[in-house]
């Protein structure tokens, strides 16, 4: 059987002022792997901007549907032990300001708005603020927050009434206001969750706020950006799925979770 090395540039088409990276790059070896090669393109069907995770899932030919979630493949990826009664959540330190903005005519509000989602990828103290927010014990659930690479961290929370079903605080870009975590489904346990993530979230921007770490930084880690929220999930190996065997080298956390 052939063999395949199956190569992913993960964010090389991002935009830049006068064209894309693709377009402006020297890059003599890829332009002559496409003169004598066959290219094309797929149509996003997963909104404005899908992620690395299902962009990557879809990409090893298995359907969105499956898509076990973006916290759960993290966890996964950073060697975390799959639990189940266990919620996984992607977690960004990021910077946050508080604002007044417009929010319908002769309506502001002041809250915190999103002003750099990764904290300007400065990993300067990260180590130390997340060790002081690395478990905190709200009402019976356990919140804890593991490290992983750069900004990008994990967390998890144990307990039997735990649920997925519960919305993202990142909203993808900057410039809006960080959003509580709202229950997806009417359900107690719904609801329980995202109110136990609120309370985490505003004990831990507080501690992050007053941390002396980010009084030395250039641009604070004062917060924790969520996003992802997924469960336990057991899915056909890609062995078992295509019959052919697989391996992957990557840095990022979720391919790394997939793999």
């Amino acid at each position: 059987m052939k063999k395949v090395l199956f190569v992913i540039l993960d964010g090389a088409g991002d935009g830049l002022k006068k064209g894309t990276s693709l377009e402006l790059a020297h890059k003599p070896i890829l332009d002559e792997f496409t003169r004598n090669g066959i290219g094309g393109l797929i149509d996003n069907n997963l909104g404005d901007h899908p992620d690395s995770g299902n962009s990557t899932f879809t990409l090893f030919g298995y359907p969105i549907e499956k898509y076990p979630g973006r916290g759960y493949l993290d966890a996964m990826g950073i060697g975390l032990q799959q639990r189940p009664n266990t919620l996984y959540m992607r977690a960004n330190f990021a910077t946050a300001e508080k604002k007044t903005k417009k929010i319908a005519e002769g309506q502001f509000a002041s809250r915190s708005i999103v002003v750099d989602r990764r904290a300007g990828r400065d990993e300067t103290g990260l180590k130390e603020l997340a060790k002081d927010i690395s478990e905190v014990n709200i009402e019976g659930f356990t919140i804890k927050f593991y490290k992983s690479v750069g900004h990008r961290g994990v967390i998890t929370i144990s307990n039997f009434n735990v649920s997925s079903n519960v919305s993202d605080t990142d909203g993808g870009k900057e410039g809006e206001f960080i959003e509580e975590v709202k229950a997806i489904k009417s359900d107690t346990k719904s609801q329980r969750t995202a109110a136990i993530l609120n309370k985490w979230l505003t004990h831990v921007t507080k501690i992050l706020e007053e941390h002396p770490i980010n009084k030395q930084r250039n641009i604070p880690a004062n917060c924790i950006l969520l996003r992802g929220a997924s469960e336990f999930s057991v899915e056909k190996s890609f062995k078992e799925t295509y019959g052919m065997r697989g391996a992957v080298v990557a840095k990022s956390p979720v391919v790394r979770g997939i793999g």
